[in-house]
């Protein structure tokens, strides 16, 4: 005989961890992206030689790739795990396959 208490179906459900984890993924890819970014354009006003600013661009865009990739990966787990509510997954999801294919795109080799 079962004795435990009946609870309702979607307090069995796992809670939303995956989704809250990329949509924070997400935002730590674009804050890699736009340090490094705004970084060139202030060493552009120091007179600092092109090259660094190019290097801290170019940096910056391949590590924002990367962590674009990792973010719709999470979302996608939890998209596979159910989790509920589903809207951070969701969201984690349709922000960064944009990005992520820009990531997968500079790490296949883009012409530069």
């Amino acid at each position: 005989m079962n004795t435990e208490p009946q609870t309702e179906w979607w307090r069995r459900l796992p809670r939303p961890i995956c989704g809250r984890l990329s949509l924070w993924a997400l935002a730590a890819a674009a804050a890699v992206v736009v340090l490094p970014v705004s970084m060139a354009v202030s060493l552009e006003f120091l007179g600092v030689i092109a090259v660094i600013r190019i290097g801290s661009f170019i940096i910056g865009l391949y590590a924002g790739g990367i962590m674009s990739i990792a973010s719709f990966l999470i979302a996608f787990i939890g998209l596979v795990r159910g989790e509920s509510p589903r809207w951070p997954a969701v969201t984690g999801l349709a922000l960064s396959v944009l990005p992520a294919l820009g990531g997968i795109y500079l790490l296949c080799g883009a012409p530069w």
